[in-house]
């Protein structure tokens, strides 16, 4: 009989088969993973219940009103300005005059917020007496003033006169 060769290699590879107790140690390894998993999974959903969510405050805006007064004589063309201290809205104009007959001693020429027109630049105007308290159609909405901007009135006397007005609307405070 020969003794084989010990760098002669068989053709037919070796299957060894784990123990009993290797294959046990690898199915609870399998098991630990998913468990672990698992308690991942649930802490983050667990966390996003429970975590605090940032809810903004909503905005509170509170009826506000910027008073006006101008004195002028016959012919002179006066400007009047209030600067923002909060973000305000005009919605209404209300507005008269002391002449004989109230309302059309003044004309209202130009309206700005900030650099912005809020009326068609005509040149000519309008009477007061389409801002008063009892007309239609003066409750224009104008834009949104910031901080800081002004609100411009530009006012043609017709008459020896004070032009009283009142701007109504929402403010943005604190």
């Amino acid at each position: 009989m020969s003794i084989p060769a010990t760098n002669e290699v068989s053709a037919e590879p070796e299957i060894v088969k784990p123990s009993i107790w290797a294959r046990i140690r690898l199915f609870f390894a399998a098991i630990a993973v998913r468990f672990q998993q698992f308690k991942l999974k649930r802490l983050i959903n667990r966390g996003l219940k429970h975590a605090r969510r940032f809810e903004p405050q909503p905005i509170q805006a509170r009826d506000w009103m910027i008073d006006f007064e101008l004195e002028g004589k016959r012919g002179e063309i006066k400007k009047v300005r209030s600067y923002s201290q909060c973000i305000f809205r005009g919605e209404k104009l209300l507005a008269t005059d002391t002449s004989e007959v109230p309302g059309r001693g003044t004309r209202i020429r130009y309206i700005f917020v900030g650099n912005k027109s809020q009326r068609e630049v005509d040149g000519d105007g309008t009477l007061t007496l389409f801002y008063s308290q009892n007309s239609l159609g003066n409750a224009t909405k104008y834009d949104t003033c910031q901080v800081g901007q002004r609100i411009l009135y530009e006012i043609e006397f017709l008459e020896d006169c004070t032009w009283i007005a009142a701007l109504f609307g929402k403010a943005v405070v604190g």
